[in-house]
């Protein structure tokens, strides 16, 4: 059986957190959707790294420094992007943590993020019953406890990790397009299928509507805000889809094997989105209203916790026109724009809620220096070793990528709340230091993975399939995990 038909038929889901508190207001935030550029140098380049390594182990880490010259989010914005009730609107953020036990006797958490349509709580936390709470982006934590010689233990791993992309709030134009890594392999199928279309009937052809942003929500790995991780993506899964390639079969049939290995399943696999679209009546159920949350568990409304705030503390939060507007085209905002998207996802993956660090390269030998000044733990499961992850991941996967190498000087300071709004301080090369604002509880709506130019996603397209043949011809063998060799 499913694991979402035990828990949506047999396991009850039970609301063990819920907290709501006041958001601010905001500058416009702008798309800046990936845009893709290659040289010769730049295939060689990653030909000659993927060489040397087995499928499945094609990594971010790996691709640091030679990612940002492939792949970057635009540096010329290209359209403010809309919010409910636009930026200059307050509103709740909202942290909602699910618990289940499964059939095994697993414990899964699903901790969901997001915010509200209004602020629709009174001081005395009574909750407009029509205000929406949009999800943003989930985690599944699976808990693992361990019984030791001191008691009993709790070891927390994120298994899951996506954002939440809302075609209903996040529509602009008349269409948008998905460049997922998965999305990616449909447009070279795509092109493929009407090519060959074309050749029997050159005035017609097909339209693919897997690639466009409908109504329907669509799931995007953290993962793919990080350009080091989504070539790896891409790369690895082509790889792994070639050395296990049947003797003889086509590079479609390499592309669809590609495109199963980065899917990207439905949102209905997920049981708080199951539940309320079973609740609601409609497949593209991604917010709800207290009513909806109640319908699965009655305790909901006895664990939610609001503590209104004071004049001195609505003072304190963001507002509009506070700090640096993020329509600029300079090195300060393109890099906000990249920290903007990249770090949550990293804290994320590391079970990090809150955090304040420093990163620099100003020292002998440009060697970088990141000081963690603050940290909170997503859960009560020791972190420790995760801030050095976080560390290594920040330097190598982002830094790295930023700096051309660590060929530019930088000095950044970031304090981030992944369920609130994230501070950004940038100097580059002994500039002035200028402070960005962006809330990272709606940071689904500035993903990269979006884009309304079909040109955009034409080029991307291209780019990827240049760089995977690329590496196809520049590499006679390819190792796959289980150690055997495929010969082409």
């Amino acid at each position: 059986m499913h694991p979402l038909e035990r828990l949506s038929h047999g396991t009850q889901l039970k609301v063990t957190k819920f907290i709501l508190q006041e958001s601010g207001t905001y500058n416009p935030v702008y798309s800046r959707p990936y845009t893709s550029r290659i040289s010769p140098y730049d295939l060689d380049c990653i030909a000659n790294r993927v060489s040397d390594t087995r499928a499945g182990n094609i990594t971010g880490v790996l691709l640091a420094g030679a990612a940002s010259n492939i792949l970057s989010p635009s540096v010329k914005p290209a359209n403010v992007l809309p919010v409910i009730n636009g930026w200059d609107t307050r509103r709740i953020r909202f942290m909602l943590e699910l618990s289940t036990i499964t059939s095994t006797g697993a414990e899964w958490l699903y901790v969901y993020q997001g915010y509200t349509s209004h602020l629709g709580v009174t001081q005395q936390g009574a909750v407009d019953p029509t205000m929406e709470f949009i999800i943003n982006s989930f985690m599944k934590i699976t808990r693992v406890r361990e019984h030791t010689y001191s008691g009993v233990g709790v070891t927390d791993i994120v298994t899951e990790s996506a954002q939440v992309i809302n075609g209903r709030f996040q529509s602009v134009t008349g269409v948008n397009f998905l460049i997922r890594p998965t999305d990616i392999f449909s447009s070279i199928q795509y092109n493929h299928i009407n090519t060959a279309y074309r050749y029997t009937d050159p005035d017609d052809s097909i339209i693919d509507t897997r690639l466009r942003l409908g109504i329907t929500p669509k799931r995007s790995k953290r993962a793919n805000a990080l350009p080091s991780s989504y070539l790896a993506s891409v790369l690895d899964s082509y790889i792994l889809a070639s050395a296990f390639n049947d003797y003889g079969q086509r590079n479609e049939d390499i592309y669809d094997k590609a495109k199963q290995s980065c899917y990207e399943r439905s949102l209905t696999d997920n049981p708080l989105l199951h539940r309320l679209e079973g609740i609601q009546g409609r497949p593209d159920a991604n917010s709800f209203v207290l009513g909806d949350l109640m319908a699965i568990d009655p305790g909901a409304y006895a664990v939610m916790r609001y503590a209104a705030l004071g004049d001195t503390a609505i003072r304190q939060l963001p507002h509009q026109g506070q700090t640096q507007y993020w329509h600029g085209t300079d090195r300060e905002t393109v890099i906000s724009s990249v920290l903007a998207n990249a770090i949550p996802a990293l804290m994320m993956e590391v079970m990090i809620q809150k955090m304040v660090f420093t990163a620099t390269n100003h020292s002998i030998g440009g060697h970088v220096i990141i000081v963690v000044e603050d940290v909170m733990a997503l859960t009560t499961a020791n972190i420790s070793t995760n801030i050095d992850v976080f560390k290594a991941r920040l330097e190598k996967e982002v830094l790295y990528d930023l700096s051309y190498g660590n060929q530019d000087l930088y000095g950044i300071k970031v304090s981030s709340d992944v369920f609130g709004d994230t501070y950004i301080d940038v100097s580059i090369n002994n500039g002035p230091s200028i402070r960005y604002t962006v809330p990272s509880f709606c940071d689904s709506i500035m993903t990269p993975v979006v884009t309304s130019s079909r040109n955009n996603l034409e080029e991307i397209t291209n780019d990827m399939e240049q760089i995977m043949n690329h590496v196809r011809d520049a590499n006679s063998h390819v190792t796959i995990p289980n150690q055997y060799t495929y010969v082409e």
